[in-house]
C-alpha cells in the first residue's frame, strides 16, 4: 500500500514502488511532492511541471511572473488557451 509518511511530503523509503505516483517525483530513492497543480514533475518548483492536474493549463513561454512549465487555473493576461491544455503567449493584440 502506498501511504505518505507523517509529513505528507515523501513516500517511506522502505516501501517498494515501481515508480512514483502522480503528483510525486523520484529523488534519492524516495518520492517527493510536486507543486500542487502538477500531475507529473521533475522537481518541486512550480516551473518543474511536465503535465498539469486536471483543470490546469501549462504556461508555454516565460513572461513577467509566469514561468515555462508552470500550471495555472486559467491563462493570465498576455496569454491565450491554445486548446491543447497550454497557455501560449500573445504576440500582439491579445
Amino acid at each position: 500500500e502506498e501511504d505518505p509518511d507523517d509529513s505528507g511530503t515523501s513516500y517511506k523509503k522502505h516501501m517498494c514502488l515501481s515508480g512514483c505516483p502522480d503528483n510525486f517525483f523520484e529523488k534519492d530513492g524516495g518520492c517527493f511532492n510536486c507543486a500542487s497543480n502538477c500531475k507529473k514533475c521533475s522537481d518541486s518548483a512550480i516551473s518543474d511541471c511536465q503535465t498539469c492536474q486536471s483543470g490546469y493549463l501549462m504556461i508555454q513561454e516565460s513572461f513577467g511572473t509566469y514561468q515555462d512549465n508552470q500550471c495555472v487555473s486559467s491563462c493570465p493576461e498576455s496569454y491565450f488557451d491554445d486548446g491543447d491544455g497550454n497557455c501560449s503567449r500573445c504576440f500582439s493584440g491579445c
